[in-house]
């Protein structure tokens, strides 16, 4: 939780109090093993490099890929449309509610509360994606290699779902709730989190 002190004017010196939120979700392959859909598989997947606010979301994945000696993601333009799609479903039609949906593709999601002043306005925070990626990442230290499990009461998903081996490619969206809160989603395809199964 952040707080910081903003004052609206001389005549009205209000001190208002910005609390932000942040929210992660991952989701979970419930198959036996990793089987590619057709779709997937016989579709082209261009592999242009993320622009724009998504810069930085690659390299981000990629340093903690390298530190276990996992081969690098590649960006796909076509997986980072299928996201901002679900990032904008989200925010526009379900409320601004964090929703999994289940398909052939891995997909991670992060919530931001907007930054709430005492006058009644709201903004927008200011997240980059490299700091979306260290917040799944930071779950590293509730993720046991040996028991293949998470810190009971903890999340580890998003995390091992960036360092799934199989996983090659990804792409991420981010859309703007009503109220200003934000909604980003990073699909990753293959998938992975299967039960069971090591990350690496």
């Amino acid at each position: 939780m952040n707080t910081s002190k903003k004052f609206t004017s001389k005549a009205y010196v209000a001190a208002a109090l910005a609390v932000s939120t942040l929210l992660l979700l991952s989701c979970s392959t419930n198959l036996p093993s990793p089987t590619p859909s057709p779709e997937i598989s016989k579709a082209p997947l261009p592999q242009n490099k993320e622009t724009g606010l998504m810069a930085g979301m690659t390299q981000a994945h990629n340093r903690i890929r390298a530190r276990l000696g996992i081969p690098p993601l590649r960006w796909s333009n076509r997986l980072a449309a299928i996201a901002r799609n679900r990032a904008m479903d989200m925010a526009m039609n379900n409320n601004c509610t964090m929703r999994h949906t289940m398909s052939e593709l891995g997909e991670n999601l992060f919530w931001a509360s907007p930054v709430k002043w005492s006058d009644g306005r709201r903004e927008l925070q200011k997240i980059s994606a490299p700091q979306v990626a260290e917040a799944w990442a930071a779950e590293a230290r509730d993720y046991d290699y040996s028991t293949n499990s998470c810190t009971p009461g903890a999340m580890c998903g998003h995390y091992t779902q960036m360092i799934w081996k199989d996983s090659r490619e990804l792409g991420c969206g981010m859309a703007v709730c009503p109220d200003k809160a934000q909604i980003w989603v990073c699909v990753y395809y293959p998938p992975g989190n299967y039960v069971g199964l090591r990350p690496y």
